[in-house]
């Protein structure tokens, strides 16, 4: 017979009652046995205590047995902070927290993810196999390690996506300068590591030296690299034949972004620019001591906290044209700023290293104004201008020139070195060269910047008179039968002056008929002018002027249409060479010796020449009257088929001219030497002559 008793419960808070100790159990067991035996006793199980079981024998006195009652089964509650991490091994670790305040002792575990899969543990991690690319969807219940199991509820839902490739790390922090250690873990493990390419900032051009990399295991490939130290972020990739969208990201704590200030020519504003970083948009951070700046970087380098924190940020605007951002700093304060760019990032703000600058450093001062150009006959080009007034301790500018030329569009600046004077001066080839002229300033301790160049002045030149002479000119005529009126185009000539002590700024054309009043026209420097005649005989007179004055000697040519007498015999051309050609004439029975002779024709081969029309594209030159053969420079390259005009030309009129053709070309080296000795030059200067054209 079996008959357990109650043991008393001393448990705290209770309070003890001696009758209760060793109460008899009601229901004592008879049980019937043999050797070996087995007896049953139903419990009443709802609370944990020790029963003292007394076995009553035939013929035998038996020992108390102690018995321990199992509590009633208690359902756990579901594990907590579901997290999955990866390993340089290529595993894929699940991991999670037993629930808090459990009191079922140990716990055994069960996983599923979708699709339906389910895997047991026995501690709080389990290594997957997932699919990459994949969205995967995972819970984890608990149970005590009880027969049967108890479990509890499904954990709140922990969602993995895997790309093909994963990062470890996957973002880093590293300090400019040092090296940093990252893996590329393959998850499509039909991809060996093998294979891969680290490349850098998603450039394809970019891609890493394979020195700095190798495969690790199978499905693993290890870097190891310096991070640029200009940049405070950089992303990694290795890829193999196909890109993925999983990166590894590098901040870069301390790198060197460069920061442009420029302080506004009235010191009252600051702009500071940086280039805008990769993937990253920054923000600028300042401290502002009224220290000098060497003293405030070496009390912060001893580790004290100098100056006052500015707010934020101050008014800056991004400008996507040059990939800068810009940053106003108004009011200015004077001393020193500290500067620095920060990141946001996961693991705390990232900042470049700091910068220390004082605004008057970075003056950019205002352009100088009434800057003034002028070339003397010394063979100096004088140039004066007014400073701006700040920065107040000081200023040096310099000026630069160029000579416009029709020959090449964007003609080379001459930069003159910096003078702390209001003008400064260089020596130019030619006083009567028109310059282009700019100047600019900065500060005299050569900090800071350049202002703009001023707007160009062009230089005028210092003349000491009016020009003696003007132009020699010819004329071409082309008659309009239509409106009873000729064109004439003027073929004027450049000006030789021998000492060179004043400028022709143009010429004056003046129109002087018979009877009427005179008109005059100013132009430019040219080598032509056209204007209508109306076949009324008048003169023109071609005038070279200066801010000084206008030319007193100059030529002046009758224009009237009168029937012109034949006086020239002859007229040959013979070629020498493309340069060189003999000109021969003879004349009737004149009444006088001509007082020159002008010659005109075409440079270079053009067909269907009219001698009484010509063009203004002619080329002509006046020469003396000899009776010998002259010989006469200039270009006839393929004028075999040209044609040439003698003019002859007497003190009361203009004689009937002649046409030929070149005759014959003839390379005899006697005549090509008498032709460097002997030759004239096209359009010699003849002045104070009076030219009577008859049409």
């Amino acid at each position: 017979m079996l008959a357990p008793q109650k043991a008393a419960d001393t448990g705290k808070g209770r309070k003890k009652e001696e009758n209760d100790a060793n109460t008899p159990y009601d229901n004592p067991v008879i049980c019937k046995v043999e050797v070996p035996f087995m007896c049953l006793v139903v419990l009443d199980a709802t609370t944990s205590f020790v029963t003292v079981v007394t076995v009553s024998l035939t013929d035998a006195i038996p020992p108390s047995v102690l018995l321990r009652i199992p509590s009633r089964p208690v359902r756990p509650s579901p594990p907590v902070n579901l997290s999955h991490i990866q390993t340089i091994k290529a595993e894929l670790i699940l991991q999670w927290d037993d629930p808090p305040h459990s009191d079922a002792g140990r716990l055994r575990y069960e996983v599923r993810h979708s699709p339906n899969t389910t895997h047991p543990a026995w501690q709080p991690r389990l290594s997957l196999e997932l699919k990459p690319e994949l969205n995967y969807t995972i819970q984890v219940r608990s149970s005590s390690l009880d027969k049967p199991p108890l479990w509890s509820e499904w954990s709140e839902r922990h969602h993995i996506y895997l790309y093909s490739v994963s990062y470890i790390p996957q973002t880093v922090v590293a300090r400019s300068g040092e090296n940093v250690t990252m893996y590329c873990v393959f998850n499509d493990h039909s991809i060996n590591a093998s294979t891969a390419t680290w490349v850098l900032n998603l450039n394809p051009n970019q891609a890493l030296n394979r020195s700095l990399y190798h495969p690790l295991n199978q499905w693993v490939s290890k870097i190891t690299f310096r991070p640029s130290e200009t940049q405070m972020y950089a992303v990694l990739q290795c890829k193999t034949k196909n890109w993925t969208q999983a990166q590894s990201r590098i901040y870069v704590e301390g790198a060197y972004i460069k920061i442009n200030c420029e302080t506004s020519g009235d010191i009252d504003a600051m702009e500071c620019s940086w280039t805008n970083t990769l993937y990253t948009n920054p923000k600028i951070r300042y401290r502002w001591a009224d220290l000098p700046c060497d003293v405030m970087e070496k009390r912060e380098q001893m580790g004290e906290e100098v100056g006052q924190t500015g707010p934020p940020w101050p008014s800056c605007l991004p400008c996507l044209r040059t990939m800068k951002t810009k940053c106003t700093f108004q009011p200015l304060r004077m001393n020193c700023y500290k500067l620095w760019l920060e990141v946001p990032s996961l693991l705390g703000p990232i900042r470049s290293k700091p910068i220390y600058l004082t605004p008057t450093d970075h003056v950019k001062p205002h352009t100088p104004i009434n800057v003034k150009a002028v070339t003397q006959s010394s063979g100096v080009l004088n140039v004066t201008w007014e400073p701006p007034s700040l920065p107040s301790d000081g200023l040096q500018c310099q000026f630069r020139y160029q000579s416009p030329s029709a020959v090449r569009a964007q003609p080379e600046w001459k930069v003159q070195s910096p003078v702390r004077e209001r003008w400064a001066e260089a020596v130019v080839s030619d006083m009567c060269r028109v310059y282009v002229v700019q100047a600019r300033c900065m500060h005299t301790k050569g900090t800071g910047y350049w202002s703009e160049w001023s707007d160009s002045v062009y230089s005028t030149p210092q003349n000491s008179r009016a020009p003696e002479r003007g132009p020699d000119f010819w004329r071409i005529l082309q008659d309009d039968p239509h409106r009873n009126q000729t064109n004439v185009t003027l073929l004027l000539e450049p000006l030789q002056i021998s000492m060179r002590s004043y400028c022709v700024d143009g010429f004056i054309v003046q129109y002087q008929p018979l009877s009427g009043s005179v008109r005059r026209e100013q132009m430019e420097l040219a080598s032509s002018y056209s204007f209508q005649w109306n076949q009324v005989p008048q003169t023109v007179t071609v005038e070279a002027y200066n801010n000084l004055g206008s030319s007193a000697n100059n030529i002046n040519m009758t224009l009237e249409k009168q029937p012109k007498r034949r006086c020239v015999h002859s007229f040959s051309v013979l070629v020498i060479n493309s340069t060189c050609v003999s000109l021969s004439w003879s004349l009737l029975d004149p009444p006088s010796v001509p007082l020159y002779m002008v010659v005109q024709w075409s440079p270079q081969r053009q067909q269907g020449y009219d001698p009484h029309k010509g063009r203004s594209s002619d080329t002509w030159a006046r020469l003396p009257y000899t009776k010998r053969p002259i010989y006469l420079r200039g270009d006839f390259l393929g004028s075999e088929d040209s044609g040439f005009q003698l003019f002859p030309v007497f003190a009361d009129g203009e004689g009937e001219p002649m046409y030929a053709k070149v005759a014959a070309t003839r390379e005899d080296p006697a005549d090509e030497e008498d032709c460097l000795e002997e030759s004239a030059q096209p359009k010699p200067v003849l002045l104070g002559q009076r030219t009577r054209l008859q049409k």
